[in-house]
């Protein structure tokens, strides 16, 4: 069966390194642009930069979506495109937390939900500050990648990972801070010495503080938004809509 041709492919569904080999077997591009995550990297604090994962060391092995976790299989899935499809020109893109308007992850919208309804919740890292992206700059980013006639086409040849986040990092504090002053409410917190498995944990317990290093991605010319600006207008949406 012949290959399909694409000139750019982005994979934004790439969880596991045996994605990568359907995809790469069926097809061919000019470009390949994997979306990657933060979550690859092994140790959390400010300023984490590229080379604090290398994928072409990872002694890895295919796999799919079970049997492994989120981390090992994104590790595993760029391990896959730049070892094995190395002759396609590509670029691993890593990303934090998207914060979105949409939120389909549910993860904003759950302290919206729980200040506004005056539900409990049990945040065990209250002040730990966390990176970032509006999913505008995601996906304009994204796009940036493809200037094909500027210096990012050298990004592909050479297989890089490249951090892309938003400008300051935010803690659950904050989150629940700007909530608190956009809606009125005051958010009502468990006590933690009274942990129950009942008891509603936020999404972003256990996380802690981090950045990303996106010194690279500023030298294609891109300029990240700021979380808390961003923050801010997407929490008057999810407010209204509780």
């Amino acid at each position: 069966m012949p290959r399909e041709e694409f000139d750019i492919v982005y994979d934004m569904l790439v969880l596991a390194p045996d994605h990568i080999k359907e995809r790469l077997t069926l097809l061919n591009c000019d470009r390949y642009i994997m979306i990657s995550s933060a979550e690859i990297y092994e140790e959390r604090h400010i300023g984490i930069r590229e080379e604090e994962y290398n994928a072409e060391r990872e002694n890895w092995a295919y796999c799919g979506y079970e049997g492994a976790s989120y981390k090992i299989r994104k590790r595993y899935a760029e391990s896959a495109l730049v070892t094995d499809f190395k002759d396609i020109p590509s670029i691993r893109v890593r990303f934090p937390v998207v914060l979105s308007s949409e939120d389909y992850t549910k993860r904003i919208v759950w302290y919206v939900e729980h200040i506004i309804n005056r539900i409990p919740m049990y945040i065990n890292n209250m002040k730990e500050k966390l990176a970032f992206i509006s999913s505008e700059d995601s996906g304009a980013f994204l796009e940036r990648l493809c200037d094909l006639d500027g210096g990012t086409f050298q990004l592909f040849r050479e297989h890089k990972a490249i951090n892309a986040a938003g400008e300051g990092i935010l803690s659950p504090a904050e989150i629940c801070q700007q909530i608190e002053t956009l809606s009125g409410e005051r958010a009502i917190y468990s006590n933690p010495m009274l942990f129950t498995p009942d008891v509603d944990e936020a999404p972003f317990n256990g996380c802690r503080t981090y950045s990303l290093d996106t010194s690279a991605a500023k030298q294609t010319g891109f300029t990240f938004m700021r979380n808390e600006e961003y923050l801010m207008s997407i929490l008057k949406k999810h407010i209204n809509h509780v």
